[in-house]
């Protein structure tokens, strides 16, 4: 499955530190797609930081149910699509 010229993919996936959200993170940008991984657990977003040393790639530790994180982070994102 590849990305078709012109074509801008973009993801959001919560939980992505680990189990089912990890693998769908990594899926997702195997297929070339831009992903923004959302997880609680700071140390291993910082993990997974280093891991996926790509410009594909942004993620953030914080609650998607909190108003201010979700307009502070989708700010912070702009600038990459």
């Amino acid at each position: 499955m590849g990305v078709q010229r012109g074509t801008f993919h973009a993801a959001i996936v919560t939980g992505s530190a680990a189990g089912l959200g990890l693998e769908l993170v990594r899926q997702l940008l195997e297929r070339g797609w831009f992903v923004c991984g959302v997880d609680f657990d700071a140390e291993r977003m910082a993990q997974l930081d280093r891991e996926f040393e790509t410009s594909q790639y942004q993620g953030f530790v914080g609650d998607v149910t909190d108003e201010d994180f979700v307009r502070q982070s989708t700010a912070a994102t702009r600038g990459n699509g």
